[in-house]
Order: structure tokens, then sequence, then C-alpha cells
């Protein structure tokens, strides 16, 4: 087999937009795995938010955190954002009264007010949970479209920012990022990176698309995961990991 790992976001590329994944998408992952070919998930979410979907596919390495943390076997690595530009963040929020932050521990995620989108434990001292904890990960809520540049202008250059569904400013070390995760585990695996596959839809996807041996963007994936990949397969809603497994690895046999 040509490929020896298939590397899958979870969020609007393996998964359904109600978070299921199909019958029909495990059997293909389950045959993926029968003959030796490694599954990794590389995502964007915390660990303790992947465990679940961990349980059913036993998936071989763990990318999270947007690559912040990285798991294989017993083996792990974290990223973290240093504390004196993490603060900035923190200063630039509560110096706005209208801005939302979340920070992720990693096995927590503290934020400032109640937000709808992540279930979070509101903290009125996020410094202490920043310095104590450390964070993987730190989120801005898109209030407008200046948004990101408020993010981008105050932090330093030991960290980054993407923006996430189009919904979220996502900070993190510069050393955490889905492709330093993917190729971490690939050198772990003691792959080549022309020996695997990617597949995603989001701005943390377009790096590994375009690195990988076989790059595929979903058809709902942003117009810049498109323009490098290899492919294009169908959308998260109609299993479009799955059959591009199934077609191109195994003829449309499953």
């Amino acid at each position: 087999m040509k490929y020896k790992a298939i590397f899958v976001d979870l969020d609007r590329t393996l998964l359904r937009d109600d978070k299921s994944l199909s019958d029909y998408t495990i059997s293909v992952l389950k045959k993926c795995k029968d003959l030796g070919i490694k599954i990794v998930v590389a995502s964007a979410r915390p660990l303790r938010n992947v465990v679940y979907y961990d349980s059913i596919i036993e998936f071989d390495a763990l990318v999270v955190s947007n690559g912040a943390r990285i798991i294989k076997d017993s083996e792990s690595f974290e990223y973290k954002i240093p504390y004196d530009s993490g603060s900035k963040v923190i200063d630039l929020v509560l110096n706005n009264s209208d801005m939302q932050l979340t920070i992720e521990t990693g096995e927590e995620a503290y934020s400032n007010v109640h937000l709808s989108y992540f279930d979070t434990i509101i903290s009125d001292d996020l410094y202490s949970i920043l310095k104590e904890e450390g964070s993987l990960k730190m989120v801005v809520g898109i209030k407008d479209a200046n948004t990101y540049d408020m993010v981008n202008r105050v932090l330093d250059d030991d960290v980054y920012c993407t923006i996430a569904n189009n919904y979220v400013v996502q900070i993190m070390s510069k050393e955490a990022t889905k492709w330093n995760g993917v190729s971490k585990v690939i050198e772990l695996f003691g792959f080549d990176s022309s020996e695997c596959m990617y597949f995603g839809d989001d701005f943390d996807d377009v790096k590994p698309i375009e690195k990988c041996g076989c790059g595929v963007a979903m058809e709902n994936a942003i117009v810049e995961c498109r323009e490098v990949s290899n492919y294009i397969c169908k959308t998260n809603e109609e299993d479009g990991v799955a059959h591009f497994i199934d077609e191109y690895l195994f003829g449309g046999k499953l």
C-alpha cells in the first residue's frame, strides 16, 4: 500500500455537522487499520473533546489543540503559550469589555464570560490560570471585522494566531501548528510525508494538505485548502473522507 498513514481533521471533515461518525466512515477507517495503515486525528479540539472518537476509531496517534499537544502511545509533547505573550492577550480582552476570551489548558477551558460555543469555567483571574496551569491555546471570539487585527497587533514573535470557522481567533505557540504536529508524528512513525494522506477544511489544514503526499480538501473547505490540494472530495455531510479512501485505496469495494 503506497500510503502508510492517513491524517484527518474532525470538525467539518471527518464528522458530519451533527458531530456524528457514520457506520460507513467507521468501517472504512477500520479497514485501513486492518491493512496496517495508521489513522491519526489532527484537530483543533483539546484532548478531552477527542476521547469519544478515539474510543470508536482507536487512533494510532493524536494531534490535538492545533498541534499544541501530540500523543503517540506513551510519548507526549506539549507546546504552551509563554506567559508574557499570553498575558498581553488577556490585557487586550479585559480592556475591551465586549471581547470574549477562553484559555485552554488542555485539561479545562476557562473564560471571562459565558460562551455559547464552548463549555467553559468562568474565571475572574485568568492571569493566575495562565501562570499556574499554562495554556495550549487561547481563543478570542470574533465580534467584528477588526478583531483579528486587534489580536495580531499585541502578539509577540513567539506566538501566532489564525481564524477558525470564521467565528474565533486562535492564539498558539509558534511551535504549535497542525503541520508541526503532523510532521512530528510522521517522524515518530519513521515514515516520509510522501507516504501520508491528509484531509482538512480550514486555515490550519492548508500546510498539511500541501505538504503531504496526498492532500485532500473537503468540498466544503475554504478556498485556500482547495487551491493547494491534490484532490477535492465530497462534503463532510456526504462522508467525503470515507468515500475518497474507499474509492482511491480500495476501488470502491467497501
